[in-house]
């Protein structure tokens, strides 16, 4: 029994120091390569944290309570945004295309910054009711406007039912 804990305790050390290699190799890729993603990340982080203040301020001034569920998947959401994120840089370190991994991932942070400010915009208007402005701005980020294409939402219906 001596020999199997002296074994595991080997074991155990040689996947603590892999894991270690791994960590500081994926810190360093992306020091490497965080000129050309810096600004988008600190773009999501600054959409990330009003889109948390507008939603409080949101519920506050319509009488709502801020829901404990609601308030939770506003993080569980960004800690997907951030894990996605480092699969990707992960991904790319494993397969050796990190420059091409590094594009997937502002892909990923484009897509990001979309549903963050979508999200934002409704809390504006929850805020500040009845301004046209921010309607305006909602209905075209929101891709409503893809609604009143005419002819398209007939098309779509025709081409579900064909299906």
């Amino acid at each position: 029994m001596p020999g199997n804990k002296k074994v595991l305790s080997q074991i155990s050390k040689n996947m603590e120091q892999y894991i270690h290699k791994w960590l500081l190799f994926s810190a360093g890729a992306v020091t490497a390569y965080m000129s050309d993603i810096i600004g988008v990340v600190i773009l999501f982080l600054i959409l990330f944290i009003a889109d948390f203040i507008s939603g409080c301020m949101a519920s506050f001034l319509t009488g709502n309570k801020i829901e404990s569920y609601r308030l939770r998947w506003s993080f569980v959401k960004t800690f997907c945004y951030f894990g996605t994120f480092v699969f990707t840089v992960i991904s790319g370190l494993c397969l050796n295309k990190l420059s091409l991994f590094i594009n997937i991932m502002k892909l990923e942070v484009y897509v990001a910054l979309w549903i963050e400010a979508v999200s934002i915009t409704e809390n504006l208007i929850k805020i500040f009711p009845r301004v046209i402005f921010l309607e305006y701005i909602h209905f075209m980020i929101s891709t409503e406007w893809v609604k009143k294409i005419s002819g398209l939402t007939n098309f779509l219906k025709e081409k579900g039912e064909k299906k």
